[in-house]
């Protein structure tokens, strides 16, 4: 996983692009003193020169058009079928939530997510992203405490990003998890807002044990009251 300091990251690829393209530093030297091969110090200084500063992100090799692409229906069904082969027998009930993030934290589906919390960005497309948990409520069903300080009346949402994708990292976050005292490491970050939205690489949504996707953005937002209860008299 790249982090913020990388030689190759946005951050340093402007850098190499500004030496060359505004204080005129030859390709070669800018490359030998970002420890770059001199190809990629060009690429990101013409990338500059035409384009700017913001393309020094990362480009998503995505084809534009796709004319046998998989239907998303057919995507969706056969996502939920994979999801209950990797569950085996536990798939449907209580002990299916702890397996199936043990499961996860082995064989983790990492992505490059962009998550606005109330229009402050919390995670960019430069990280890959473990998991994401968005709720007002402390738990999941099978009663992991995944937002351990969620208050279902604060009128706000919990977030909780994890960016533990290495392998070690995956599986401490995993018992740490169990644990509920994910929320104290240092790859995760925890925030509230009245408004979360998730974009980026294609996703997918566990919601009550149900999985949907893939999606690329998707957004939450506190709404009073949107239930009604009868109770018995």
């Amino acid at each position: 996983m790249s982090h913020a300091n990388a030689v190759l990251t946005p951050r340093h690829r402007l850098r190499i692009a500004r030496l060359i393209v505004d204080e005129g530093w030859p390709v070669a030297h800018a490359a030998a003193f970002f420890h770059v091969a001199w190809p990629t110090a060009k690429r990101w200084s013409d990338r500059y020169r035409a384009f700017g500063a913001d393309s020094m992100q990362d480009r998503s090799s995505r084809p534009h058009r796709s004319p046998s692409r998989t239907l998303p229906e057919v995507v969706r069904k056969l996502v939920h079928l994979r999801w209950k082969k990797r569950l085996g027998p536990f798939g449907i009930g209580i002990l299916g939530y702890p397996i199936g993030a043990a499961i996860a934290a082995v064989r983790p589906p990492c992505v490059r997510l962009r998550i606005e919390a109330d229009g402050e960005v919390i995670a960019d497309m430069d990280q890959h992203i473990l998991m994401v948990a968005v709720g007002n409520g402390t738990s999941v069903g099978g009663g992991t405490e995944v937002t351990p300080d969620a208050d279902p009346e604060d009128g706000r949402l919990d977030v909780m990003v994890s960016l533990a994708t290495g392998p070690l990292e995956r599986l401490a976050y995993a018992w740490h998890l169990r644990q509920a005292e994910h929320e104290e490491r240092r790859d995760v970050v925890s925030v509230r807002a009245k408004q979360v939205t998730i974009s980026g690489e294609d996703f997918f949504l566990a919601a009550d044990g149900e999985i949907s996707g893939p999606e690329r953005r998707r957004s939450w937002h506190i709404e009073p009251a949107a239930y009604s209860l009868i109770m018995p008299s």
